[in-house]
């Protein structure tokens, strides 16, 4: 549960740093937000991601397969049984992606509402629009300063909720200035969002990714990666601890992760050593909720 799930006539942001994995996040929300439900479809918009690596990723995602071996075709036999069976599976999907390298809030609008008026024919409808990101989203001119450009795209999302009432999130870019903070917790605030406030004023629902980096600047796994529900005007603001496998692109609950589990005491263990669990372990959701599986019911 996020939010209480992603309601029609709503915009959500999700902003990170660079390669933190918020496309991977962004993919899976419009497919486990329409799970189960043959009659709802999403339009994925990307603006930097081909189709093909957009496959590659949802396959390596919902089948549990490495995704370097998708994209170098070294998959093995019982790889590309997992893969089959995943296909079989998500035939009936109804995800429709748009890769586009120009793209305007007007012409995001045309492409949903051609899709919009097929899906009416069958029975159903389009329930979430995802825009990976905002910030390459052309506004309608150039020579206006680059804070009204992506205020205006920030309101045509607004819009396009409106207008399709459905769902609309929105990828956002973390200003560089949250790795200069000086406090110990490096987490992003919503006043990082990049090149204009309206990203943080205009929306129902802001939620920010963050991950931990070593000494190298490589990505820390031991630690958990956390969602922070920053914003949310109809509902409970708070922490998501999650952990990333890279290897399929995926997060899950952090719980679910082996290095959560390895935190956990041995049921083997000599039962006259009294266990201590490690400091700042992760508390779940909510500071005051008991820990649940982020991705259950988020519809």
């Amino acid at each position: 549960e996020i939010m209480g799930g992603f309601f029609p006539d709503e915009v959500t942001i999700l902003a990170a740093r660079t390669s933190v994995g918020k496309s991977a996040l962004a993919t899976q929300f419009s497919f486990d937000s329409i799970e189960g439900r043959p009659n709802d479809a999403v339009l994925y918009v990307s603006l930097e991601m081909p189709a093909r690596a957009f496959t590659g990723r949802i396959m390596a995602g919902r089948a549990g397969v490495n995704s370097k071996r998708i994209r170098r075709q070294t998959c093995t036999l019982e790889d590309l049984t997992k893969l089959e069976a995943t296909a079989v599976k998500m035939a009936g999907t109804r995800v429709y992606f748009v890769d586009s390298q120009v793209q305007t809030i007007m012409s995001i609008d045309t492409t949903a509402k051609r899709i919009g008026v097929m899906l009416a024919r069958e029975g159903a409808r389009l329930v979430m629009i995802v825009i990976d990101h905002l910030g390459i989203v052309k506004a309608s001119s150039r020579n206006i300063p680059r804070e009204q450009q992506v205020a205006e795209v920030s309101r045509g999302c607004k819009f396009l909720a409106q207008q399709h009432y459905c769902h609309v999130m929105g990828l956002a870019q973390i200003a560089r200035e949250s790795e200069r903070q000086t406090e110990k917790d490096k987490m992003p605030k919503l006043h990082h969002l990049r090149e204009s406030g309206s990203l943080e004023q205009d929306p129902e629902n802001v939620l920010i990714l963050h991950r931990e980096r070593d000494q190298n600047g490589r990505f820390d796994a031991t630690k958990p990666a956390r969602l922070d529900v920053a914003k949310a005007r109809n509902d409970a603001t708070g922490l998501v601890w999650l952990a990333m496998l890279p290897e399929i692109g995926r997060f899950i609950p952090w719980e679910k992760s082996e290095h959560a589990k390895a935190r956990a005491p041995d049921p083997n263990r000599n039962p006259s050593r009294p266990y201590v669990a490690p400091p700042s372990e992760p508390p779940g959701r909510f500071p005051d909720d008991a820990p649940v599986n982020a991705f259950e019911d988020m519809r």
